[in-house]
């Protein structure tokens, strides 16, 4: 193969590897730095997500605590009040009836307050979570307006291979002319 390039400018190689080492050079910061800051949004999000998880957790988790610890605690009571209350078979029979009535209410009405609080965590995690992901897909595509602005203003400002070219071939031009004087 020949030291030039396919492209019709017949440009060395060389050249042509010294041009990507001037791009890299302008630049290759300013795209590691956009890369880096995709990077650390998707790394906040992430983070904002494990957080609201471990929150999540942590409500649900105290929330079956309190639920146990209140079914433990009129558990007590009514082992308590069965045992001082043994005084006659017929009393003993209605007052264990009663009480396992209302247990079962009790235990029916912290269900459906479990249920119902559960619903609203959910919808509440639901719109967090769709806030969470409308901000993040308006960030990215701030960013990439910002990326596109970029690089159209890199587009319209950077020189053609034809009129560097062209300047390099007059610079040598000059330079190998006899000087004056």
């Amino acid at each position: 193969m020949s030291d030039h390039d396919h492209s019709g400018n017949d440009v060395p190689a060389h050249e042509v590897g010294s041009l990507d080492k001037v791009r890299e050079i302008l630049f290759g910061a300013r795209s590691r730095e956009q890369e880096q800051r995709v990077e650390s949004l998707g790394s906040e999000l992430a983070g904002a997500v494990q957080r609201l998880r471990t929150d999540m957790d942590a409500r649900f988790d105290a929330s079956e605590r309190k639920l146990k610890g209140e079914v433990e605690r009129i558990d007590g009571q009514v082992r308590d009040e069965i045992a001082a209350r043994r005084v006659g078979e017929a009393e003993q029979r209605s007052l264990l009836e009663e009480m396992r009535q209302a247990l079962d209410e009790r235990i029916a009405q912290v269900d459906e307050h479990a249920k119902k609080s559960l619903a609203s965590l959910d919808a509440r995690l639901l719109a967090v979570t769709s806030e969470m992901r409308d901000e993040y897909e308006t960030r990215i595509e701030a960013l990439s307006a910002r990326v596109d602005d970029t690089t159209a203003d890199l587009e319209s400002d950077k020189v053609s291979r034809v009129q560097l070219a062209s300047f390099f071939a007059e610079l040598s031009r000059r330079l190998g002319e006899p000087t004056e004087g």
